[in-house]
């Protein structure tokens, strides 16, 4: 099985006769905590996975912390022993008075264990072959700089019902804690068909009544709340136009859509087990259907082990599927190939709507995933939790209705919305009007931590020449006459490299 991403890292999975250098006969034991901090307790994130296998006992972790006001430390005594194949537990560490807000913290999370043989102290995790960083977290001490009625929310998560040869997720109860901790109010709960479908004791095996399934939803019933809205789903592998495999984000509905043609299962049927022609079928009423990362490069081996390939424009006017995840993660080199294949979109007359996400799977501060299969381990900041979010406007935080209202902006911090005004008439993002003569509005805000203000843009893209024109930092109040079909959106950039790319007005 070879995902598009892979982490946390399945260290344990190995063929015959082929040796693995980050193999070892001992769980998985792993610590996290989130990015970013909006309140004064650090949740300090403990996994142990496969102790089934491996039983092994936890002293205690012990939490290092260095700030500008100086050093500090906590002990948790555990005292555990675990013998589950997956194990989570999250400890609190009271920041001390001492140090201040809006400041970057780094902590190493010692663990002390043992079985029966043996006595061992790790530092953040045990994973063999891999550079060890310590954790960073921005002290921020609040939410984000976000209006009241808008909500921010990652939506592309794997929780641990993503569980194979390769890789797995953290808890849902856990994420919802860690979502609470960074400040957003939401998330979806996107696991891999292909995994959904298999026993829960053996994820080489299927199981046709989908245990899996089942438990994730309930899961997502108990945790789910007011203040943490959680919506399950699936990301489905699913056949193109092209017939190759793509993937799909299916959201809201207890109606499981089974694909595998990408899993690695099998090399020799690798067909996709379904095709977006069919999504009428497919869904439901209550389904919310996005277009997951559809513009990510596919490796080559991925293209001819695993027949996996990515969405066109005609996969989006066949499958009438209008949300569009172009962004995947929180570096620059992927946002604006992401925007740039967006915006293809909207000129060729598809009323497109920009979705973030991070397509994490846990990583909370870093992803830790392998980059040679059977040799070696990698570290990375590139797709962490919540860290490029997707924000809607509603008056209650109702995701999926949020989102089909289609008032969105996606953000990695900063903040910027507007609408049109004529004739006495407001005109939000994701809107139709006619032609004629507008007044722009808009709200834009920021804070210390995502850094000052550089640049505002309002971008007109005229559809039947193909052409953009872009104001910079246009005034409030600014007119704009429309004569032509197009559309109108708008990005903010920071000195920080805070970003903001709203949904488009369109013409009818």
């Amino acid at each position: 099985m070879f995902p598009i991403t892979i982490n946390y890292a399945e260290i344990h999975f190995r063929y015959p006769f082929i040796k693995s250098k980050y193999y070892r006969k001992l769980p998985e034991i792993i610590t996290d905590i989130p990015f970013r901090l909006s309140n004064r307790k650090i949740p300090i994130l403990l996994i142990v996975k496969d102790a089934n296998s491996f039983p092994i006992t936890i002293n205690k972790i012990t939490a290092f912390i260095k700030s500008k006001n100086g050093d500090f430390e906590e002990t948790f005594p555990i005292e555990k022993t675990i013998n589950d194949d997956y194990f989570s537990e999250i400890f609190f560490y009271e920041i001390p008075e001492a140090i201040q807000e809006n400041q970057y913290l780094s902590l190493d999370i010692k663990i002390n264990c043992f079985t029966e043989n043996k006595r061992y102290s790790f530092i953040n995790d045990n994973y063999l072959t891999l550079e060890r960083k310590s954790f960073s977290t921005y002290f921020a001490n609040k939410k984000f700089p976000y209006p009241k009625n808008w909500f921010a929310g990652e939506a592309h998560f794997h929780s641990n019902f993503t569980n194979d040869q390769v890789e797995f997720g953290s808890d849902i109860y856990s994420t919802s804690i860690m979502a609470k901790s960074i400040g957003l109010d939401w998330f979806f709960v996107t696991d891999h068909s292909y995994d959904l479908d298999d026993r829960p004791d053996d994820y080489t095996k299927n199981d046709s009544s989908i245990p899996k399934w089942h438990q994730m939803w309930k899961d997502v019933e108990t945790y789910d709340s007011e203040k943490m809205r959680i919506i399950g789903g699936e990301e489905v592998s699913i056949g193109n136009t092209l017939n190759q495999n793509v993937h799909l984000l299916h959201l809201n509905s207890k109606k499981f859509i089974e694909g595998f043609g990408d899993s690695g299962d099998s090399f020799i049927h690798k067909n996709p087990t379904h095709s977006i022609k069919d999504l009428k079928e497919l869904g439901n009423d209550n389904s919310l259907f996005i277009a997951a990362h559809p513009f990510e490069k596919v490796p080559i081996s991925q293209k001819i082990i695993l027949k996996r390939g990515n969405w066109n424009v005609r996969d989006f006017t066949t499958s009438k599927i209008h949300f569009v995840q172009a962004i995947n993660s929180n570096l620059q080199s992927d946002i604006f190939p992401g925007i740039r294949k967006w915006e293809e979109l909207l000129f060729n007359n598809f009323k497109a709507i920009l979705i973030a996400g991070n397509d994490s799977h846990g990583n909370f501060n870093f992803m830790k995933q392998i980059k040679i299969p059977f040799l070696k381990l990698f570290i990375s900041r590139k797709q962490i939790f919540g860290q490029f979010h997707t924000i809607f406007f509603n008056d209650e935080n109702d995701p999926i209705q949020g989102l089909k209202n289609k008032n969105i902006v996606v953000s990695n911090g900063p903040f910027l919305s507007f609408f049109l005004e004529s004739k006495g008439v407001k005109y939000n993002i994701g809107s139709e009007i006619d032609f004629g003569v507008f007044i722009l509005k808009y709200q834009a805000k920021s804070s210390e931590e995502f850094g000052e203000i550089k640049k505002i843009k309002l971008i007109i893209g005229t559809i039947s020449n193909q052409k953009k024109r872009i104001i910079i930092n246009p005034p409030n109040n600014y007119k704009i006459e429309i004569k032509q079909n197009s559309f109108l959106r708008m990005e903010l950039l920071t000195n920080k490299r805070g970003f903001v790319f709203t949904n488009p007005i369109w013409t009818k």
